[in-house]
């Protein structure tokens, strides 16, 4: 069985992924800071946005009816100073709920400032949001401050149900402790409760999702007061295990910090620290406070989700400044992510606390360089996991912490009686999963189970299953099987002939033959391409070619023997086809589209099938009847494959991470039936590579001279990890960004040469890029509708220049190239029909029909007429043209399906010359009869009639009817050949 041992991929923020609160939808309010009206000529609500995506972010954010619109560069970020109006007073619902609404996910903070009060908090998107929570308030603060939350609603009526633990006065009606408050909120409308008593404990339930935050107008406990506040963490994504630093203040003496637990049911929480304590029962809605004296830590577990809140009660520093209080979410670990975003408060002391295992220590930058000032690391509890505190500037501006894998980050502000803490806004390790197909199909599924199929027809592959109610994009990859005859006259082994993905109305097609291109809704587009203003993405990487999206998927073709697809976890149990349902349950891959689950392979692939019109195929062969390899060659090849499970090998450092023995396996078994084919050799070893570095591991060279030697194209050299980042052609980069830290084997350009996104080349020669499409020197492409030519020029700008078809032509595609062509009528297997005119339809009624012919009676010498016979035999008959006959002067030609020709009755072995210039040939798989005006082709798939734009106006026939509807119709028998009776048989 393949085995994965290392399946967790940590990606980092500016460009790879976003996860935890990245979102594209936000929604909150800002609540009563102190007074109102205290220093508000310094009142400053502030949202910190940060973009964290490859691609621009267009944002915008609606306050009190104002839109404030700005994009932000990928990796970069922005500040959005908010009227002030937006902070509400006392006891009311609302509509000073501010909006944020992106393009792409972004990261968001608030900050709401005032001299002497300030606090931040994280803000989560609306995917986030929960239907029910329970409250903190801090209990102390001068007479006139309030404990405060409040509840911010989305787009829908919604019914709000509040169980209080203190007393409120809602609407003019009082509430007293122990009773139900219930209200409605409209859409985008806000609430803010106020009370003198401690509402901690309070639950509120929601029929629809909603924000909820909480805090105190201005607490206060080792200092004079300040507002506090956080964005709280719905019950549903409460976590159960949490690491708990404390903040270095350490004046008055004895001064602690709180932290509070809340549980929302019977939960045993463990707080393991210098001093352990006995694990405590809590009950539904308690709370628990816990004093943390510097340089104390917790390590807390629980048994069930619980809630965690850190309350900094402010202190004095050793500069006899004062720190006032902040409110802080503790996050759990599960919650941790690999980069974090730092925003640079002025008029503070910055500073982070970072908690990350010991053994990643390390591994943390800040800015890409190591930690600054040394940082003193301290155990948390008896965890795994350490903590430290470092201070990184002042000013403003924004920066960026990294780790090899997930940690925690809190970030927090210390000026003179002011302060500010909150988790900072970071991206989670986002999990991935990937199926391979390869070899006489090997599969390995996203959740690791192996399995041959060897079906040569085309499949599901993977497709994104069950997404009612998610925001998940829609695709699916197919993949076409072939008996692979390039290595067997008589092939037992079947192999990926072509993969494609379909996303966002596109679809990609990338075909063994076809190297350099891709298919794109029909169309030939050289690789690279970016589609959809970066949201789809093709290019080169090693080996291989692959297609990503910006929701994190990415399919890969090494053109011959490897296919890989990579899904992020926000797919999991989302997913159906031959790669499994990605469940991270292996026992139930074996799923049929209808939801039931089978044993057998067999129907498991076939029940995938995706049906082509005209191709013969099968499913693969069954048990004994499968090839098998003889065991005196096996000893042959198991030493030809042994360099997979080399102790010693090259592969050596992946053992650890993948397990060897499946790949030799299937080595040792497609190399057999290949009948030793070095090539099937050297891409079944090839599959290992590609896999082990796909996962980060440093493969040695394994290539030489003798042993799988890869010939490289001109200009450029082998490397056992490919640099082609270094001299990319000018223009390159506008179309894929370079991922410097992707480590592929493959070939490197030459010095002096510059990589044009398949190949190296001299700078003058390296095409051209223009809206996310590159060109070739020379080379010409119209544009949809034929109405405009663009051409790249050897000094590698775009020419644009008008053109038109001419009165015989139509602006289609042919063979992927789209051009103005003579006027073609095409019959497709399945009984689609595509007319002189370009309109399309389809046929539904078997008979013989005169598809075009000659009707002046004055061209006798140019005289043709081409009738066909058709068959519409229903789901389990042959739908299509099952034979064609073309009528000259003097002669008759005829071919059936099976390509048999006849010429005036007498079978001809082709090709053929008759007078009047007429040939019939066999070209690849299709008959092609030719004429002075007319050309027929015929194949299994298709039947084409080509006509000379001279013969306008003296043609008629099915085919030269301008209306497809009338031709799908019974006006189609209007063109029926009386002489030609046919039936379904």
């Amino acid at each position: 069985m393949k085995e994965i041992f290392c399946i967790f991929a940590a990606l980092l923020l500016c460009g790879l992924a976003s996860g935890g609160p990245a979102g594209t939808e936000f929604a909150l309010s800002f609540m009563q800071n102190s007074q109102l009206g205290t220093n508000s000529a310094s009142t400053r609500l502030m949202l910190d946005i940060s973009n964290p995506s490859k691609l621009f972010a267009n944002v915008k954010v609606t306050a009190l009816g104002k839109t404030f619109e700005q994009t932000i560069q990928p990796g970069q970020g922005a500040t959005f100073q908010l009227p002030s109006g937006v902070e509400i007073s006392g006891t009311k619902t609302t509509h000073q709920t501010i909006q944020v609404l992106s393009d792409q996910k972004i990261l968001v903070s608030s900050f709401n400032y005032k001299l002497y009060s300030s606090d931040t908090s994280l803000i989560y998107p609306v995917e986030d949001w929960g239907t029910e929570y329970y409250l903190f308030t801090p209990m102390l603060g001068p007479l006139g401050s309030f404990k405060e939350f409040s509840i911010v609603n989305y787009d829908t009526q919604n019914s709000i149900e509040v169980q209080l633990s203190g007393k409120v006065v809602f609407k003019g009606s009082f509430y007293p402790r122990g009773s139900k408050l219930t209200f409605d909120l409209m859409p985008m409308e806000s609430v803010q409760i106020q009370s003198q008593d401690d509402l901690t404990g309070s639950r509120i339930k929601s029929q629809q999702p909603v924000a909820v935050f909480a805090g105190h107008s201005c607490a206060w406990f080792y200092s004079t007061c300040s507002h506090v506040y956080e964005q709280l963490i719905p019950v549903s994504n409460w976590g159960k295990e949490f690491m708990v630093a404390p903040i270095n203040c350490t004046l008055p003496q004895f001064r602690f910090d709180m932290v509070q637990i809340i549980a929302s049911q019977t939960t045993t929480v463990n707080i393991n620290s210098d001093s352990p304590k006995l694990p405590i029962k809590m009950i539904a809605g308690e709370s628990l406070y816990i004093n943390l004296y510097w340089p104390d830590s917790f390590h807390i577990t629980a048994d069930n989700g619980i809630q965690v809140l850190y309350l900094f009660n402010g202190g004095t520093r050793q500069n006899g400044d004062t720190i006032e209080p902040f409110l802080m979410n503790i996050l759990p670990i599960d919650f941790f992510g690999t980069s974090y975003i730092l925003y640079v408060q002025t008029d503070f002391t910055n500073q982070a606390v970072i908690i990350a295992q010991t053994k990643d220590l390390d591994g943390l930058t800040f800015d890409m360089l190591r930690l600054p000032q040394n940082p003193q690391w301290q155990q948390v509890g008896a965890s795994e996991y350490s903590w430290a505190q470092i201070t990184y500037t002042q000013g403003s501006g924004f920066h960026t912490v990294s780790g090899p894998n997930p940690f925690g980050l809190y970030s927090i502000g210390m000026g003179n009686k002011n302060g500010y803490g909150s988790a900072a806004p970071g991206t989670s390790a986002v999990s991935t999963a990937t199926c391979t197909i390869s070899g006489d199909p090997h599969y390995n599924t996203f959740d690791n189970k192996t399995y041959d199929f060897q079906g040569t027809c085309t499949y599901t592959a993977a497709q994104a299953c069950h997404l009612e109610g998610t925001k998940l994009t829609p695709f699916a990859v197919v993949v076409q099987n072939a008996l692979w005859d390039e290595i067997q006259s008589s092939p037992d082994v079947s192999m990926a002939k072509a993969v494609v993905v379909e996303v966002y109305n596109l679809t990609l097609v990338l075909r063994r033959n076809q190297l350099k291109q891709i298919m794109v809704n029909n169309i030939l587009n050289n690789i690279p391409l970016s589609l959809l203003n970066g949201k789809v993405k093709v290019f080169q990487e090693g080996t291989h070619y692959a297609i990503t999206t910006d929701f994190g998927l990415k399919v890969t073709y090494d053109m011959v023997y490897h296919v890989a697809i990579t899904v992020p976890s926000d797919f999991g149990d989302k997913m159906c086809g031959l790669c499994g349902n990605y469940n991270e349950k292996p026992i139930d891959e074996y799923q049929l589209p209808d939801g039931k689950q089978t044993t057998d392979v067999i129907t498991f692939g076939a029940a995938w099938k995706v049906p082509v019109a005209g191709v013969v195929c099968d499913d693969g062969c069954i048990g004994n009847l499968c090839p098998t390899c003889d065991p005196q060659k096996k000893i042959i090849y198991e030493k030809d494959c042994s360099i997979i499970t080399d102790p010693k090998g090259p592969f050596a450092a992946c053992h650890g991470v993948i397990n060897p023995m499946s790949y030799f396996d299937d080595c040792v078994y497609d190399v057999c039936i290949g009948e030793g084919d070095r090539d099937m050799l050297c891409h079944s070893v090839g599959s290992y590579v590609i896999d082990c570095q796909d996962f980060g591991v440093a493969i040695q060279n394994w290539r030489t001279p003798q042993f799988c030697p890869l010939m490289c194209p001109a200009n450029s050299h082998y490397q056992i990890c490919a640099v082609i980042c270094d001299t990319p052609c000018p223009g390159l980069t506008d179309i894929n960004t370079c991922n410097k830290n992707t480590c592929a084997e493959g070939c490197a350009c030459d010095t002096g040469f510059y990589f044009n996104g398949t190949g190296c080349m001299p700078l003058e020669q390296c095409g051209c890029y223009e809206n996310g499409v590159s060109y070739e020197i020379g080379e010409s492409e119209v544009q949809e509708g034929c109405h405009k030519r663009i051409t790249c020029k050897p000094s590698g700008e775009v020419t644009h220049e008008f053109i038109k078809c001419n009165d015989y032509e139509i602006c289609q595609n042919q063979n992927g190239v789209r051009g103005c062509y003579p006027a073609q009528c095409l019959i497709e297997a399945g009984g689609s029909i595509t007319l002189f005119s370009g309109k399309s339809g389809g046929l539904t009624e078997t008979g013989a029909y005169e598809i075009v012919k000659v009707c002046n009676d004055t061209l006798d010498t140019q005289w043709f007429r081409v009738v066909v016979e058709v068959l519409m035999c229903g789901e389990t008959g042959f739908n299509g043209v099952a034979a064609a006959y073309v009528f000259y002067e003097g002669g008759i030609i005829s071919v059936n399906r099976e390509l048999s020709t006849w010429v005036n009755g007498m079978k001809v072995a082709l090709p053929k010359e008759l007078n009047n210039n007429i040939s019939v040939q066999l070209s690849g798989d299709a008959v092609v009869i030719k004429m002075s005006a007319l050309t027929v082709t015929y194949t299994s798939l298709a039947f084409v009639v080509t006509v000379n734009g001279q013969m306008d106006g003296v043609l008629c026939g099915a085919c030269s009817q301008l209306n497809a509807e009338y031709v799908a119709s019974s006006g189609m028998n209007i063109w029926r050949a009386p002489d030609f009776p046919i039936s379904c048989v």
